[in-house]
C-alpha cells in the first residue's frame, strides 16, 4: 500500500481505512494513538511515491519527523 498520483485525491478526500493497511502500519497507528499523539509519519503515505521531485523534497525531511 502506498500513496501514489493515482490514488492521491481519493485517499486525500475519504481517507486511508486502517484495516486496509499492513498490519505494521497499523500497529505503528495504534501504538501513536495509545502515546496520546495524534500523528504518525510513514513515508509510504506522506510522500506520494511515484513523483520524484515531492520525493526529492520530502525525503531529505524525514529525519526531522
Amino acid at each position: 500500500f502506498k500513496l501514489t498520483k493515482a490514488n492521491l485525491a481519493t485517499l486525500t478526500t475519504t481517507g486511508i481505512q486502517t484495516r486496509a493497511l499492513p498490519q505494521t502500519f497499523q500497529d505503528a497507528i495504534t501504538a501513536t494513538a495509545k502515546l496520546g499523539m495524534r500523528y504518525v509519519w510513514i513515508d509510504l503515505l506522506c510522500i506520494v511515491q511515484d513523483d520524484s521531485v515531492e520525493w526529492e523534497t520530502q525525503s531529505t525531511k524525514m529525519g526531522f519527523m
